[in-house]
């Protein structure tokens, strides 16, 4: 860009890396393995060379030394642990492969980029010339491709493959304390990360999840939404399985069960109890859980504990509750009659 002065084109490149981060921060669903494969960078690339921009221009002017995680919170929009507990999905196999088959153009950094920028000396963003390959890293991405993907376990021996199938699924979050902020919602994430797991385990099944929300623990605010979202008519629908986590308990305002009880035609109690017979070996006051599981029309409704760690125990019933799903899929024979309402 000849003729264009140089503080112009500094101010036009940070514009430029200022709209990739927002558009990075409106797309969570983007996954840095996937960028990495795609591009050869992801949003810990990003961090990394903001934080070497910083080193160019050391000392900065400061009252501490900036870090790391100081620069990587700039580029997620929250700490980076929070939005990998959020936002970050396990590695298929299929995206290993592609991760492990594209590495040539994976961005490289130096080995000491994240220390901290106060009042030490520059460090060059790009190795010197003539310094060594093996004193650079190549970025890690996240997850980290070595580790190993978390698999949930059912505790049904015997179960047949799953089919191929793409569910729709509804998260709702009961808590009057995260509904009015007091503290974030972790359950619905644990969820969604217990979803994720599966399908690293089962790519023939997905997942696609329609809408999450939290609310009170007010009944009818609860009933409401369970039948709205078991609607046909409602937008983006069919929803095929509603998950809710929180309100199982004993308290006064604990009313899940309840509300959905007014919403399922045909309650499963069966499938509830196979999932205390198992979590109870872990934790015998799970009995005490008063969770319900049953069908709204062609939806598939489980209430979950409000405790993110008995979420994920709970969430071992996953290959029951596919295959349930993709029953209720199933257009029934031309001589059956209807069980349940329309």
């Amino acid at each position: 860009m000849d003729g264009i002065p140089v503080s112009l084109s500094i101010q036009a490149e940070a514009h430029a890396f200022r709209s990739l981060v927002a558009h990075l921060q409106a797309h969570p669903e983007l996954q840095n393995m996937e960028m990495m494969s795609a591009g050869g960078f992801c949003r810990n690339c990003l961090s990394k060379w903001l934080m070497s921009g910083f080193r160019e221009v050391a000392p900065l002017p400061l009252e501490r030394p900036l870090t790391y995680d100081d620069v990587s919170e700039h580029v997620y929009g929250m700490p980076a642990k929070a939005w990998k507990d959020k936002y970050q999905l396990p590695a298929s196999p299929e995206a290993m492969a592609k991760y492990n088959g594209s590495k040539a153009h994976h961005a490289k950094h130096l080995k000491d980029v994240q220390t901290d920028v106060d009042a030490s000396s520059k460090l060059m963003c790009a190795p010197p010339a003539g310094q060594a390959t093996s004193e650079v890293q190549l970025d890690p991405c996240c997850p980290d491709p070595t580790e190993p993907v978390a698999i949930v376990e059912s505790p049904i021996r015997g179960l047949p493959e799953p089919p191929a199938v793409t569910l729709g699924v509804r998260l709702l979050t009961v808590s009057d304390r995260a509904f009015n902020g007091v503290y974030s919602d972790e359950s619905g994430p644990m969820i969604r990360k217990c979803l994720g797991e599966y399908t690293a385990r089962f790519p023939q099944v997905r997942f696609r999840l329609a809408s999450s929300e939290v609310v009170p623990d007010e009944e009818e605010t609860i009933a409401k939404t369970l039948r709205m979202w078991s609607d046909p008519e409602t937008e983006g629908s069919p929803c095929d399985l509603i998950i809710t986590t929180g309100g199982t308990g004993f308290s006064k305002r604990d009313v899940t069960p309840e509300a959905t009880i007014r919403v399922v035609d045909v309650q499963l109690p069966s499938l509830v109890l196979s999932i205390l017979s198992e979590t109870s070996k872990k934790e015998p006051l799970a009995f005490l859980s008063r969770g319900v599981a049953g069908i709204a029309r062609s939806t598939l409704i489980l209430n979950s504990p409000g405790n993110p760690n008995a979420v994920r125990e709970w969430m071992t019933c996953l290959p029951l509750l596919v295959h349930a799903c993709s029953a209720l899929k199933a257009p029934p024979p031309p001589h059956a009659s209807p069980t349940r309402p329309p």
